[in-house]
């Protein structure tokens, strides 16, 4: 018996299981090869991805760079559903190829290996499934989804930096009502009217019928 090593899991399989599933996966790779291409543009589009929205993040609040937020936004949207063509045909391409296997390999040989890949997916347990690949899905659109609605939302955040001046504008000053003055009133004092005595010229009450200086009648 031999061991196989599947990252930290140990799985036992005879040498004649392990010749098969060595045997499957050289075939696998050759009739693969041809769109190896394929696979090295999908991984360069995640790369420019990544880069693309790393700029994006770093102009957000640019006053100057808002043209390269706005273009760096829509590569990251253009390149997503590139890759994401690139990849569903390439895994069309690697799945009609695949299905070549019997042509190349006896039927006995591949059940082996696919027994065996059955036995790896177990000893992988979450990772052996499907989940990884639906919640790399999700991610994904999540993803593209959230520089749809920045591209839709784009506001540029105007922030000062040394060396450049902005206008502030000040806020209207408020109208304050005029009041005009109002002449003083007496209260409850009422001065008097007055007039002069004929006889003797001193200043008396209007209406008094005996001047108080040289106390002659008036009337």
């Amino acid at each position: 018996m031999k061991g196989w090593v599947v990252a930290s899991t140990k799985l036992m399989f005879s040498t004649n299981e392990i010749d098969a599933y060595n045997r499957v996966t050289f075939a696998s790779s050759l009739l693969t090869a041809p769109y190896k291409g394929f696979d090295v543009a999908v991984t360069v589009l995640e790369v420019l991805m990544f880069a693309l929205a790393l700029v994006a993040l770093l102009t957000l609040h640019s006053q100057k760079l808002t043209e390269a937020h706005s273009i760096s936004i829509m590569a990251v949207i253009g390149f997503f559903f590139a890759h994401w063509f690139l990849q569903t045909y390439y895994y069309y391409l690697t799945n009609a190829a695949i299905a070549r296997l019997p042509e190349f390999v006896d039927a006995s040989t591949l059940a082996t290996a696919n027994r065996m890949d059955k036995a790896f997916q177990a000893a992988y347990g979450f990772w052996g499934t499907a989940g990884p690949e639906i919640v790399i899905m999700i991610f994904s659109v999540a993803f593209v989804a959230f520089f749809i609605y920045a591209f839709w939302k784009r506001d540029v955040v105007a922030t000062w930096t040394p060396g450049t001046v902005m206008t502030v504008m000040e806020p209207p000053t408020p109208t304050i009502p005029l009041q005009h003055p109002t002449s003083p009133t007496v209260g409850a004092t009422t001065v008097p009217r007055t007039k002069f005595c004929r006889f003797c010229g001193a200043r008396i009450v209007r209406d008094s019928k005996f001047c108080e200086e040289c106390g002659k009648k008036l009337a």
